[in-house]
């Protein structure tokens, strides 16, 4: 009976449903002024080339701007109302973020824009595999142990 719980519990950890990472799309944006600014990143940490921008009022939905991502995923766009926006990136085959900028959110200067670095990058990966490690050492103990 132990056994059989134990082997639900593994297959339930790891069968669980969760995000898709693989269509995850990071998206910073920006308003200074009349100009919105922003970077698109894949999870992996490469920009999102030639990336579609579509720019509505958060308020009435109407279109206010259209662009395209550069090759380093970098755009920006000019706004004619004070009004906050929702930004859309899409890049295709399911890649798509959306950015929502808080009301009356107008800043004068703008931080840098935050993404992943390399090494946070590999700092993750090592954790996923000491992860995948420790599990196989917890059934190799309890296969050891059980071994009767």
């Amino acid at each position: 009976m132990k056994r059989a719980v134990l082997v639900i519990l593994l297959q339930v950890m790891i069968l669980a449903p969760r995000q898709a990472q693989a269509h995850r799309i990071d998206l910073f944006c920006r308003v200074n002024g009349n100009v919105l600014t922003g970077e698109g990143y894949f999870s992996s940490g490469d920009p999102v080339k030639n990336g579609k921008i579509s720019v509505t009022d958060a308020i009435n939905g109407e279109p206010v701007a259209e662009t395209v991502t550069g090759d380093d995923g970098t755009f920006s766009a000019i706004l004619d109302s004070e009004a906050p926006v929702v930004v859309v990136l899409s890049a295709g085959q399911g890649h798509r973020a959306i950015w929502r900028q808080p009301s009356g959110d107008r800043q004068e200067t703008g931080a840098s824009f935050p993404h992943e670095s390399n090494k946070l990058r590999s700092l993750k990966t090592a954790a996923g595999l000491l992860f995948i490690a420790a599990l196989f050492g917890l059934l190799y103990y309890w296969k050891r142990r059980h071994a009767t």
